[in-house]
């Protein structure tokens, strides 16, 4: 092909030749101002979109959990912990588990403002098919104070089952004082 700029369907093009051919088209194919970067095709440039947009909810969220973890010295690292765990939905309780914060991934999730969650404890998404043997080891493990993961049957507003995996992590100040608990959550299917 001489001039694989004249393709109408590039993406399709190099999808069908060999890597060391697309290099070559990179050279070739040179972006048009401003910071643009070449693209190799629209699922490459998809994808990355699809984790730019995933790397800036988690900065948002650790932004607005910013505020308690400088009010309280948290010594856990935000950044590791949000950034090497897939979640939907976060909740910021007290260690009594009274829900502090949630971020718009949980009301999503669940269907349940803000608003209407802070104050709570989780125990309002829970309902007749979740297990009590499940509500006593997520309670012992709270006890414990130690990282944990569980998986429990939970509601949301309309009604509807869900099974949520829910990673909790104690959150402990720099004197050593456990303050909150965040829960990663997810739905699992």
């Amino acid at each position: 092909m001489k001039n694989p700029l004249q393709l109408m369907c590039a993406d399709v093009y190099l999808n069908n030749i060999p890597q060391k051919d697309q290099r070559q088209f990179v050279y070739i194919a040179k972006p048009i101002g401003g910071n643009s970067h070449p693209l190799l095709a629209w699922g490459a440039y998809a994808s990355h979109y699809v984790q730019t947009i995933e790397n800036l909810r988690v900065t948002n969220d650790i932004s607005a959990l910013s505020t308690f973890a400088n009010k309280f010295d948290w010594q856990n690292d935000l950044n590791e912990l949000l950034f090497n765990d897939i979640y939907d939905g976060l909740v910021l309780t007290d260690m009594n588990l009274v829900i502090k914060w949630v971020n718009k991934g949980f009301s999503e999730m669940t269907g349940y403002s803000a608003k209407y969650a802070v104050g709570k404890t989780p125990r309002f998404l829970q309902g007749k098919s979740t297990s009590e043997k499940t509500r006593a080891s997520i309670r012992e493990k709270i006890a414990s104070n130690k990282p944990f993961r569980e998986v429990v049957s939970n509601y949301r507003k309309n009604s509807e089952e869900y099974e949520c995996e829910i990673f909790a992590c104690p959150l402990r100040s720099k004197s050593g004082e456990y303050t909150h608990y965040l829960a990663l959550e997810k739905e699992v299917k």
